[in-house]
């Protein structure tokens, strides 16, 4: 298993930018914000129409 991991480690190491990281953080902190939008934000509610006495 040693081996897997350091030769994976070898190969993607040349290819990772400097900005990797922080893209990382940032495209995880997009999707969770969107997340909390979608499942946890409570429903907007539309106001309806008073009845009127005819």
């Amino acid at each position: 298993m040693r081996f897997l991991n350091r030769s994976a480690g070898r190969l993607s190491r040349h290819r990772r930018s400097r900005l990797a990281g922080l893209l990382v953080m940032l495209l995880g902190l997009l999707f969770m914000g969107g997340l909390y939008q979608v499942v946890l934000s409570p429903p907007t509610r539309t106001p309806r129409p008073s009845p009127t006495k005819s």
